[in-house]
């Protein structure tokens, strides 16, 4: 019984319940409608001024909100030039850097090949300087040596010209040396000496010398003796001295072997003019010497073959033989031992020091570009806070309805429905239906509206303002999902 009477009490309850709520909240609609019309007079000016306040707050919002769009998409702009104009400037401060890096080295291997072409001119210089040098010693030398030359074959000449009459209308030098050696010297002495064989002619019939067999043989002298000294030596035959003499005048003409041997052999007897046999032996001395040492070679006095004579028995002989001296006396040796030139050469020059060239520097770098400063966007401040509405008359009373949803206000109008199928016990209700889509439609017209009203609302319906967002939340879940597959 007593579990009946709990439920008949709670199902008279939850219909009275159901009642109140279903007559001030799901019939809001008609209800706002005509309490709206009730009290028109009365709330004209707050309405309108409720309606002002939410035309400005929603311009304030949408002016602000363009701004701050603006500004983004200006940031937004502005930030991509400056990333581009940054990343170019580097760019070109790169080329920059690389165009002086190349100037730069180019440059220092101008100036390096400049150092080593002019090191190269100067040691160049300095060595065709040297050789100009060694060129102008030898040059030097060569003309001390040729005047050396000739002035010793001058006194050569002067020497013998004294010595040998017939010389004297020679010229005191190579050519009148030459002329005297090689020349007609040797036919001027001989022809001088056939005037001094006359004499001799006389003086040495029945005076017995000696010459070589072959040569009185050539003669056609009458050999008186013959003899073998060695065999290292032709045979020496004996022959009259006055038949030699006569024999060997002008005999030059077709010997001058035979000739000089022939007188040679009267001196030896110690026949003839002194003085013409001095004569004679002295030119005999310079003709004989000058062949054997070959100190007219070329043309030319040859002081050094002259020099190297004197060191040799035999050459030396021609001289000591006839009287005209010897390596310390003597036309030649006062010709030849006179001091000589020497050639001296300059020394070497130090070499130049090798050019130094410094390595090379990269030039300093350029200024480094200073990235973009981060921007920021400044949001405009929130808009100004309207004056407060004018005291709300006595009686009235306004309220704002929740944001809700199409299936938040479907769900809110299944809500009686819901309690009534939980008290009776009957099973859950579906809500597809009439009330569910006026609940949908009012709240899609209704929702964020503020309302004045002079009706006064029970403590019910200020419980299902508060709770009616979270209410219809719920339950649109729960048609959600029955709505699934």
């Amino acid at each position: 019984m007593q579990g009946h009477d709990f439920a008949s009490s709670a199902l008279e309850g939850g219909k009275e319940g159901l009642s109140q709520l279903a007559g001030e909240v799901l019939p809001g609609a008609l209800r706002f409608g005509l309490t709206q019309r009730a009290g028109q007079k009365a709330l004209a000016g707050r309405g309108a001024e409720i309606g002002q306040r939410e035309i400005s707050n929603a311009a304030a919002t949408k002016a602000r909100e363009d701004k701050i769009a603006h500004d983004t998409a200006m940031d937004k702009t502005l930030g991509t030039m400056e990333k581009e104009n940054y990343t170019r400037d580097v760019g070109a401060r790169r080329k920059a850097e690389a165009a002086d890096i190349r100037s730069a080295r180019a440059a220092h291997q101008d100036t390096a090949a400049k150092t080593r072409r002019d090191y190269a001119a100067a040691e160049e210089k300095r060595q065709a300087q040297h050789k100009a040098a060694v060129e102008t010693a030898k040059t030097r030398y060569a003309a001390d040596t040729r005047a050396y030359e000739q002035d010793g074959a001058r006194t050569v000449a002067e020497g013998f010209k004294q010595h040998v009459p017939a010389f004297r209308d020679f010229p005191s030098n190579e050519s009148g040396l030459l002329n005297m050696v090689y020349g007609e010297g040797q036919a001027r002495m001989s022809a001088r000496f056939d005037a001094a064989l006359k004499d001799v002619v006389s003086l040495g019939k029945g005076r017995k010398v000696e010459i070589p067999a072959g040569d009185a043989e050539a003669l056609g002298l009458k050999v008186t003796g013959l003899r073998q000294m060695d065999k290292t030596r032709p045979p020496v035959a004996d022959v009259d001295g006055g038949q030699l003499a006569e024999r060997l005048t002008g005999y030059w003409k077709k010997d001058h072997g035979v000739y000089r041997r022939g007188v040679g052999a009267l001196d030896k007897a110690n026949l003839g003019d002194p003085a013409s046999r001095a004569e004679y032996k002295a030119g005999q001395a310079l003709i004989q010497f000058a062949d054997r040492t070959q100190m007219l070679k070329g043309e030319k006095f040859n002081p050094e073959s002259a020099r190297a004579g004197f060191t040799s028995l035999k050459k030396i002989d021609e001289l000591r033989k006839r009287g005209q001296g010897d390596i310390f006396q003597g036309p030649i040796s006062d010709a030849v031992r006179r001091p000589a030139p020497q050639l001296k050469l300059p020394g070497e020059p130090p070499p130049l020091p090798e050019p130094v060239i410094p390595a090379f520097r990269r030039p300093a770098a350029r200024p480094e570009i200073e990235p973009p400063a981060k921007r920021a966007i400044v949001e405009p401040p929130e808009a100004a806070q309207l004056p407060a509405l004018s005291p709300t008359p006595e009686g009235v009373t306004t309220k704002t309805l929740p944001k809700m949803g199409w299936f938040q206000g479907a769900a809110l109008a299944e809500i009686p429905f819901l309690i009534g199928s939980l008290v009776s016990g009957h099973g859950a209700h579906s809500g597809y239906g009439l009330p569910a889509a006026v609940g949908g439609l009012a709240s899609h017209g209704l929702s964020g509206r503020t309302f004045v009203t002079k009706a006064p609302l029970s403590p019910a319906t200020e419980m299902s303002l508060r709770l009616t967002p979270a209410l219809g939340a719920q339950e649109a879940r729960r048609m959600m999902g029955d709505a699934g597959p």
